[in-house]
């Protein structure tokens, strides 16, 4: 297969593989009514992946195992262990304390799913073209994890129909990594020595510290905005319709009071610098007569 083939053909298995990272936030409205669950309950649905998302990245770059394990065996390895955690969750759970240990562990399953199609996708992109190629990783990192908000709006699916959909997909991409992609000629061979002092290095350097600062900051508001966008067109669909001003739409009430105030006339422009700071008091405060 071409290099370009093989970047999308990652860029597929990255859509499908982490169908299953948002998958139980598109479902959370439901979950927190059949549950009986509060809102701050319901964080952990999404919080327990993220940590476990940490987790799994902190451990696999301890580990090496990128450069261990062919990348492409991981990747799919990673893909098929997160559907398999999604689909135990939408079969045998009932509740939180079920439900929590399966996210956790489905987030340490996608730290070997994104991580390892970036190395893939670098692997296959000369120098000119890696940009552009991990820019498409990243926009289909981003459809992937909508795909359940988008299976939840098709149809009045039960929640449990909902993360049976994401975990196939999931699974579907753990295939493709598995018949389909394979580690381009930029691969580096051989697993680097291990060297702790980078996780100082990162901090103590300019560019890496603002380069990942930056990151965090993103990942931040990213995955704040998918967790709660389910709950906020829940609560817009819910929300009763405002009823009609008795004056009227705000264009009417607007020409009604244009019509009964008097035009402005220009005043004279000489000397307005000075009123207008003769009228404030220290720091720029209004002045109080």
């Amino acid at each position: 297969m071409t290099a370009r083939g093989q970047r999308a053909a990652v860029a597929v298995v990255q859509v499908l593989g982490l169908a299953v990272w948002f998958s139980v936030s598109a479902v959370v409205p439901s979950l927190r009514q059949e549950w009986g669950i509060s809102a701050g309950a319901a964080v952990w649905l999404t919080g327990s992946v993220q940590i476990g998302f940490a987790v799994g990245a902190v451990g696999s770059a301890a580990l090496n195992l990128a450069d261990r394990v062919r990348p492409h065996r991981l990747l799919a390895v990673s893909a098929g262990a997160g559907a398999v955690c999604t689909l135990l969750l939408a079969g045998v759970v009932d509740g939180m304390a079920g439900a929590v240990p399966l996210r956790l562990l489905t987030g340490v399953c996608l730290a070997g799913v994104y991580p390892v199609g970036m190395k893939l996708m670098a692997s296959w992109s000369a120098r000119a073209v890696r940009g552009r190629a991990l820019g498409l990783l990243v926009g289909a990192l981003t459809l992937g994890s909508a795909l359940p908000h988008l299976v939840s709006g098709i149809g009045p699916l039960p929640w449990r129909g909902v993360l049976v959909a994401a975990a196939c997909l999931g699974g579907l991409g753990a295939v493709v990594a598995a018949a389909v992609v394979r580690p381009g000629p930029q691969l580096a061979t051989g697993a680097p020595p291990p060297n702790p002092r980078y996780a100082l290095t990162m901090f103590t350097e300019r560019g890496p510290r603002l380069a990942n600062l930056g990151y965090f900051g993103h990942m931040w508001e990213l995955y704040a905005l998918w967790t709660w966008v389910p709950t906020f067109l829940l609560a817009a669909r819910l929300r009763p319709h405002r009823r009609q001003h008795p004056a009227g739409p705000p264009a009417r009430r607007r020409r009604r009071l244009a019509a009964r105030v008097p035009a402005a006339r220009p005043g004279p422009t000489r000397g307005r610098g000075r009123d207008a700071a003769a009228g404030k008091g220290p720091g720029g405060a209004p002045r109080m007569t």
